[in-house]
Order: C-alpha cells, then structure tokens, then sequence
C-alpha cells in the first residue's frame, strides 16, 4: 500500500498530466461557482453552500476535498425585470494522502443577467482567485530510504525540490441561460426549468510545477452542463437530469443522471413544501454515484456515495470510492405563489 502513495505523490510532483486535474465533486451542481461563474445569482436572491467529500476510505489518510460558496443578486428587489448584477465569494480545500498535498483556492466571482423575456435568462460571469498548493515534503517515503529489507527513515531520501509551497492567480469565466415556464394554479406539476452553461477555468493557465515554476502549466478545464427540472402531472414529482462533461488537458469526464424528486403537501411553492430526491449517476471510467437529498423552506442537506466500480484504483480501494455531505440555503425575496419550481 505504501507503493501507491509514493506513486501517485510522485505523479504529483512531476505535474504528471495524469493528477493535474481539478478535485470535483459528486454533487457538482450544488457547487455551483465551480460548475460556471454564470451561476452566481442565477436561480436565487441569495445562495449559500457547504460540500464535503471523503474519498477511498480504505486507505490510511483518505483524499478530502472541503468547498463553501456564498452569493447574492445585487439590488435583487430593483431589478426584477431588468439586467440584475450579482457577486460571489468560494472557497475549495483539497488534501491528498500522507504526504500532505494540499490545494486551496480562493475566488471572487461577478456576474451579470439580463432577461431576454419573460421566460428566458442569460448570464454571463467572470472569477478572479489565488491558488496555493503544498507539499509535506519530510513526511514522504522514497526509494533511497529502502535498506534492503524495510523502510528506514533515517536514510537520505536523495530527492530535490525547488519549492514545497506556492501561489498562483487563476481566472474563469461562464456563460447562462435559463428557460423557466411556471407551474401554473390548476396543474401544480407542470413547471419546467432548463438550464445551459458552459465555462472555463484557469483562463490563464498558471505553473503548477514543484520543480520548476516555468514549467508545467494548469490545463484550462473547459465545463459544457445541461440540468433540467420537469414536472410530472398530477404525481407529486418531477424529474431532474443532469450532465456535466468537464475537459482538462488530454482528460475528458461524463457525469451524467437523473434524480427523482417526492414533493408532500398540496402547495407547490418552493417555500413551504417538502421534498424528498434520490439520484442515480454514472461517471464514465470511474464510478456509479447514488444520492440523495431533503429539502424544506429553502435548505437542502443530501449525501452521495460513490461506488468505485471502473477505475483503475478499484483493487486497492476495495471498491469504496467517496462519501459526500452538501447543504445548499438559498433565499428568494418574493415567495412565488404557485411556481413549484424556484431552483
């Protein structure tokens, strides 16, 4: 076991275009300033998320990625019918075995919206941040510090490093559009919501490399999602899809799914009615992903599990893939009276 993670510490060290890629999460879509900064003040007056990941508990020190995001429409009362402007803050941590590889970033996110009609929204966004990444360097065991029958850490490790920590500038942008059709007094369950985004990150590609800052660059990961929330009738649910494909360097990933959402009650506004989801996704060449989540009067808190059935880790990590918490608040200003789909 102690192969692997000097293996992937190496990767990681190297820039290995292997592990240079962003952490992610299983419950993207409720990390929105990570999925595109269009989103910020896109759905809500105010937003407020908190995501948690867990991943391949088997190993001694598993991979943890901790993410908070605030954000909020600009004068929302004013400008209802007009261009509104809107503003975020984030936070993503991100730690990765024994040897303490840590990634933080910070960011600062702006957006503008305008409304097209009465139906149709279109944002645009824009991310400033600082990154800084570190690297436990004492705690690693290396191949010099074989003696021949055990590892022994009082053997010089013969490695060298320009740097163990680092920091960096990094930009993004996005694109939004939203169509919304209400759900009207008499049909509570016909609502629909389609939402389309692209975005890009790290825009500047920034030097990533412990070895050399000149050399290997963070790869511009570019981000196309479509999610949708889809009414059923009379039956008390509503569908609601998503995919996510994400590609960063020679890297292309596919999350792709539906969650069920159960709403209890006869009123359908997104205030006072509760509403149970469960959700199947698939992550193409890595994992099946379960989730589900609890709603009521505008805070949601869900989990998710992966089950780590094609990656190639699968043997060592025993099939466990990761453990994730979400909690997303969010506050409208005006309460619709019938729209069922506010999110």
């Amino acid at each position: 076991m102690k192969f692997i993670y000097i293996i992937i510490v190496l990767f990681i060290l190297c820039g290995s275009n292997i592990l240079a890629q962003d952490p992610h999460f299983s419950a993207m879509d409720y990390s929105s300033q990570n999925l595109s900064p269009a989103l910020v003040g896109a759905k809500y007056d105010v937003q407020a998320n908190i995501n948690y990941r867990n991943q391949w508990s088997s190993f001694s020190k598993p991979f943890q990625t901790v993410g908070a995001a605030v954000d909020a429409r600009i004068n929302p009362k004013g400008t209802k019918n007009k261009g509104y402007f809107a503003a975020g803050i984030n936070f993503l941590s991100d730690k990765a075995g024994e040897n303490n590889f840590e990634t933080n970033n910070f960011g600062i996110t702006l957006g503008y919206h305008i409304k097209l009609a009465d139906e149709h929204i279109l944002g645009v966004g824009l991310q400033f941040g600082y990154g800084e990444r570190n690297f436990g360097f004492g705690t690693g065991q290396w191949g010099n510090q074989y003696n021949g029958y055990a590892y022994d850490s009082n053997l010089p490790s013969g490695e060298s490093f320009a740097r163990s920590h680092f920091g960096y500038f990094d930009m993004g942008s996005g694109l939004s559009y939203i169509f919304r059709k209400e759900a009207s007094h008499d049909a509570h369950h016909n609502g629909f919501l389609l939402n389309i985004g692209f975005a890009a990150y790290h825009n500047n590609t920034p030097a990533i490399s412990f070895m050399d800052s000149k050399i290997d660059p963070l790869y511009t990961r570019w981000v196309g999602f479509l999610n949708a929330e889809v009414g059923l009738g009379k039956s008390n649910m509503a569908l609601e899809p998503l995919i996510i494909i994400q590609a960063q360097g020679p890297f292309v990933q596919t999350f792709v799914g539906t969650s069920f959402r159960f709403y209890f009650g006869d009123d359908y506004s997104f205030y006072n009615v509760p509403s149970f989801a469960l959700g199947i996704f698939y992550r193409d060449l890595d994992a099946m992903v379960t989730r589900m989540s609890v709603r009521y009067k505008g805070a949601e808190i869900g989990a998710a599990y992966d089950i780590n059935m094609l990656s190639s880790l699968k043997r060592s990590s025993k099939s466990q893939g990761a453990f994730e918490i979400f909690v997303r608040y969010v506050l409208n200003y005006k309460k619709p009276s019938s729209q069922k789909y506010d999110d």
